[in-house]
């Protein structure tokens, strides 16, 4: 035996004795009873593990310090968990407030960023803009530029025909004027006869908007003119016989609407806005013979009131997701036109109500600094409708509550330096991911930016 290391070894127990004596007064009773669940939770994991081995008869129950010392495990457990914790939820902050495509919040969710189509829908937000979109998919593209004042083009199809925009957007308001036009003329002048013919297709349109920020709030008005269906109009005069002939058959929409929002609603948790359209649904026919004129009119003629109320809440957060709750109501009331012949009221009194409501989800995942993902669903419900109308001497009342279908889409978005990238997937895609190869459109929507 070396005699000289005996000194050591007592030293060494003498330290062991002292240290353990230090720890039995260092977590008290009481510290240990306020500890959290968790700590408690996570403590009794190795304890159990220790009594589950097997142990010789004539061991000894576990001492108040070896307990204590077992307890003092936690927080270094809890510690690590924390770590865990942390490296998931803190990457770098992702920006997701930034202009997208089309292909992104198909759901309408009031409290997402914004698209290209809401800047266009809210001139005065295209200012500071410069940038060109394109969206081959579904033939759509939007042109920005300027200093002081932000020059902008939007090119579109719409009811099937092309629809031009041309904007102006300034730091106090914006302004944009549009139109498709489908028009056509004939004329013949005969030696006995005088023929006019006008044909107006269906989706001609022009219209105005104009929008401004009124402090923390936006303001935008829109009027607009659009043809439902084709309309051919005549005129005829027969000289000889001094006869006079016109039919002129108006199908129609002529809209004002109005809408005030807090959006753009960045870094803020809740969005909402509400409107008012007051529209005529114009479908009549006016009818010259000579000196006679008749009117006609369809069953769906009418004036509508249609206010609406959106908002969006964020509901879950982290630097690299975030999911959005959103709520979109309509309340319609339609006043119908009566219509009658010479002896009585064919149909009179005719009033329609109903209130119609989309619950929305929007969620989106920064999966790298380039690369997102996003995808929503939305639930269409026709909560409550009535109609009352008085047809035939008959009175009709009637009511319905419809659930429509669920809608839900997935996109991505690829965005380097000065140029970004956002698809849609089409519903045939995940049915079948060789759609394409069938000469079917697997991306619904494919737009890009080049920002400048």
């Amino acid at each position: 035996m070396n005699f000289k290391l005996m000194p050591v070894a007592v030293c060494m127990a003498l330290s062991a004795v002292v240290a353990q004596e230090t720890s039995e007064t260092v977590a008290t009773p009481a510290e240990m009873t306020s500890a959290p669940a968790e700590a408690t939770a996570i403590a009794e994991a190795p304890a159990d593990s220790a009594t589950m081995a097997p142990a010789p008869a004539a061991e000894a129950p576990l001492s108040v310090a070896d307990s204590t010392a077992t307890t003092e495990e936690a927080p270094a457990a809890i510690e690590s968990s924390e770590l865990a914790l942390d490296a998931v939820t803190d990457t770098a902050k992702a920006n997701f407030d930034v202009l997208r495509g089309r292909a992104y919040n198909t759901v309408g969710n009031q409290a997402a960023a914004s698209t290209i189509a809401d800047h266009v829908a809210k001139p005065h937000e295209m200012f500071g803009s410069k940038l060109v979109y394109l969206e081959p998919t579904l033939e759509y593209a939007t042109l920005a530029f300027g200093e002081n004042k932000t020059y902008f083009l939007n090119f579109k199809n719409s009811n099937g025909l092309g629809t031009l925009t041309a904007g102006l957007a300034t730091s106090s308001f914006g302004a944009e004027v549009y139109a498709s036009i489908g028009k056509a003329w004939v004329l013949r002048d005969d030696s006995n006869r005088d023929y006019s013919e006008s044909r107006v297709s269906a989706g001609d349109e022009f219209g105005a908007v104009f929008s401004m920020p009124l402090g923390n709030i936006d303001l935008a008005v829109t009027a607009s003119w659009l043809t439902l269906n084709s309309e051919i109009s005549t005129e005829n005069d027969i000289h000889d016989t001094h006869t006079h002939s016109e039919l002129e058959r108006d199908y129609w929409d002529l809209s004002l609407k109005g809408v005030v929002s807090n959006t753009p609603a960045k870094e803020k948790a809740f969005s909402w806005a509400a409107g008012l359209t007051v529209r005529r649904h114009n479908l009549t026919e006016t009818e010259i013979e000579d000196n006679k004129e008749t009117d006609y009119a369809t069953l769906d003629s009418r004036f509508e009131l249609d206010p609406f109320f959106n908002i969006g809440y964020q509901v879950l957060k982290t630097n690299n997701a975030r999911v959005f709750l959103g709520l979109n109501s309509e309340l319609p009331v339609a006043i119908y036109d009566n219509i009658q012949n010479d002896v009585n009221y064919v149909r009179k009194n005719h009033l329609g109500l109903g209130i119609f409501t989309t619950p929305n989800i929007l969620a989106e995942l920064a999966v790298t600094e380039n690369w997102f993902v996003f995808g929503g669903a939305s639930y269409t419900w026709n909560v409550f409708s009535t109609e009352y109308l008085y047809e035939a001497a008959t009175d009709i009342i009637a009511f319905s509550t419809v659930a429509n279908r669920v809608n839900v889409n997935a996109g991505a978005r690829f965005q380097y330096k000065n140029y970004a990238i956002e698809v849609a997937i089409a519903d045939s895609f995940f049915n079948n991911p060789l759609a394409g190869f069938n000469g079917n459109n697997f991306l619904a929507t494919f737009g890009g930016f080049i920002n400048f």
